[in-house]
Formats: structure tokens, sequence, C-alpha cells
């Protein structure tokens, strides 16, 4: 997050993650994010040549998409211990 956005998140009375992404590093998207994003290029690409392949594929979006709310609870969290920490 740049440090600009972070300022002007501050300003807005909005709770922002450290400008310097610490935490963000130690998350689920953090350290899968690209891996998530080529499996979900791969059953686009599968699923386009192989119809069949949409059952596999509705079960892989079921499975991110429990990653991406994991990944929700996770930011939260971080912007409570954010706020936490600066006595918010």
């Amino acid at each position: 997050m740049s440090t600009e956005l972070q300022t002007k998140g501050q300003e807005a009375g909005l709770s922002v993650i450290p400008a310097d992404n610490s935490m963000m590093a130690k998350t689920v998207i953090g350290q899968n994010g690209q891996a998530l994003v080529d499996i979900l290029k791969d059953s686009i690409t599968k699923v386009q040549n192989d119809p069949d392949y949409i059952p596999q594929a509705t079960a892989i979006r079921e499975n991110i998409r429990e990653i991406i709310d994991l990944a929700k609870v996770e930011a939260q969290t971080i912007v409570a211990l954010n706020n936490f920490n600066s006595g918010k």
C-alpha cells in the first residue's frame, strides 16, 4: 500500500494496513496469491477445452472462495491489531 494511500485513509478515519506490508506477506493471499491465480487461469483454459471439466472447476472455485473468506478474516484481524497497537 502506498504511503499516500495510507495517509489519505488515515485522514478519512479509516483503518489501514501498515505501509510496509510486513503482515501482508504472512497472510494466505500474501503467500499463495499467485498460485491461486494460476490455478484459476488453468481451470478456465481446461473448461474452454473440455466441458466435462466444469464440475471440477466448480469445486476449485468453491475452494478458492473459502480461501478468500479466510483472507478477509486475516485482513480484518490485521486492521484490528493495527488499531489496537495504535491505541484506537
